[in-house]
């Protein structure tokens, strides 16, 4: 099938570890699907009321505020544009709200920028699964707001444990992503390196280059 082009916001380099029938094209696009998808959901609950995104819960599994829980179920990415920008909503008290969350949550306007730049049309890219954030300790986050107010992320490390699917018209086939991802804060910035502990694609394994994500 012929593939449209995407631009990516972050790039990702992804190595199969061993032969397999699966497209490193395919791995590639999914996994930037993925990433792409779990950054939206952080940045929706950055906001003030929270945004909800279709087929998208996070939940906090703990009584420390240690490790969360985000679900997708059937999460088509291309419906994320209208949510994250509030197009559906035409009264003054919306327009009020999406003007708030814009000015106050550069989380919000990053994601926002992020998701249509990957110009992602209905069935493109839809997510189902779990991934469980898990922080080490509590000096971590106190709440997803505390993101847009420290200046320095280097003291937020985190573990992501992924069991999700990604499946669409542009992809030859289904993935199923099973495994682990560490984030580290670097210093002096508002970012953290994300990199792959183990990863297994469609029960290949598969290697990524670290990147870095957050704000400028």
């Amino acid at each position: 099938m012929r593939k449209r082009l995407i631009s990516y916001f972050a790039i990702m380099t992804v190595a199969l570890c061993s032969l397999c029938a699966i497209e490193i094209e395919d791995v590639s696009y999914a996994f930037n699907a993925l990433y792409n998808g779990t950054f939206c959901a952080v940045a929706a609950n950055s906001t003030v009321p929270r945004i909800e995104l279709p087929g998208v819960s996070l939940e906090d599994t703990s009584s420390d505020n240690l490790m969360y829980k985000l679900s997708y179920n059937r999460s088509d990415l291309a419906q994320f544009t209208t949510a994250l920008k509030g197009e559906a909503a035409d009264s003054w008290y919306s327009k009020l709200l999406k003007s708030a969350r814009s000015t106050f949550s550069p989380l919000l306007v990053v994601a926002t920028q992020q998701i249509e730049g990957a110009e992602y049309r209905e069935g493109d890219a839809v997510l189902d699964g779990t991934m469980k954030l898990i922080f080490p300790s509590k000096s971590a986050l106190s709440s997803w707001i505390d993101l847009l107010v420290l200046s320095d992320w280097s003291s937020i490390c985190f573990t992501l444990e992924v069991s999700i699917v990604v499946s669409g018209k542009a992809m030859d086939e289904a993935l199923a992503f099973e495994g682990i991802l560490e984030g580290k804060g670097v210093s002096g910035e508002r970012s953290v390196e994300l990199s792959v502990k183990q990863m297994l694609c469609n029960e290949t394994a598969i290697t990524m280059k670290p990147i870095k994500l957050g704000l400028k």
